[in-house]
C-alpha cells in the first residue's frame, strides 16, 4: 500500500469518529431538548388539572357554605333547624377525573390536604343525607314519643354535624393553600 492510500485510510478513519462523534452529541442533545420540553409539557398539565381541582373544591365549598354551612354555624342544637337540604349524586367530576394528578403533587403535606378536604367532603355529604333521614323520621312519626324521640336524634345528629363541618371548613382551607403554594411552583 502506497502512503497516499494509507493516508486516505486514515483520513476517511478520523473523519468517520469526528462524524459519528457529532451525530452521538447531536442526538444526545435533541433526546435530552425532548426531555426537558416533555417535562415542561408535564408540569403545565399537572398545573391545569391542579388548578381545576382547587376551582371545583371552592365552587362547591362556596355552594355548600351558603346553604347547609350557614345553617351549621347559626343554629346550636337546641334551635336547630329541621331542614332537608338538597343532595346531588356527584360534585367531584374534575377530582376524579384527575386523582392522578393529586398523586403527583411534590408536597406529602398538600397531597394530605386535598385528600383530607375531598375525603371529609364526601363525609359531609353522607351527614346530610343521614341529617335529611332524620328530618323525614320527624315528619312522618306517627305519635308524639316517636316525634319526641325523632327530635333528639336530629338535635344529637346536629351537633355531630357542627363539629364535621368544623372539620371540613379547616381542611378546605389548608387544601386551597397548599394547591396555590403547589400551582405557584409549576409553570402554568
Amino acid at each position: 500500500m502506497s502512503d497516499d492510500t494509507w493516508s486516505n485510510l486514515v483520513s476517511g478513519l478520523i473523519g468517520s469518529i469526528i462524524g459519528g462523534l457529532i451525530s452521538l452529541v447531536t442526538s444526545f442533545w435533541t433526546i435530552k431538548s425532548q426531555n426537558n420540553y416533555n417535562k415542561k409539557i408535564e408540569e403545565m398539565n399537572l398545573g391545569y388539572s391542579l388548578s381545576a381541582i382547587r376551582s371545583e373544591l371552592d365552587a362547591v365549598y362556596k355552594r355548600y357554605a351558603r346553604q347547609m354551612g350557614r345553617f351549621l354555624e347559626n343554629f346550636s342544637t337546641e334551635n336547630c333547624p329541621f331542614v332537608i337540604f338538597p343532595i346531588q349524586e356527584d360534585y367531584f367530576p374534575v377530582y376524579r377525573n384527575n386523582t392522578s394528578s393529586v398523586g403527583k403533587i411534590k408536597s406529602n403535606e398538600i397531597r394530605f390536604q386535598v385528600i383530607t378536604a375531598y375525603t371529609l367532603s364526601a363525609a359531609m355529604i353522607d351527614s346530610v343525607r343521614m341529617n335529611n333521614a332524620l328530618v323525614e323520621k320527624i315528619d312522618q312519626s306517627k305519635t308524639q314519643g316517636e316525634k319526641a324521640q325523632a327530635i333528639n336524634e336530629a338535635k344529637i345528629y346536629w351537633e355531630q354535624l357542627r363539629m364535621e363541618h368544623c372539620n371540613l371548613r379547616e381542611a378546605v382551607n389548608l387544601a386551597h393553600k397548599g394547591l396555590d403554594i403547589e400551582i405557584k411552583s409549576l409553570p402554568v
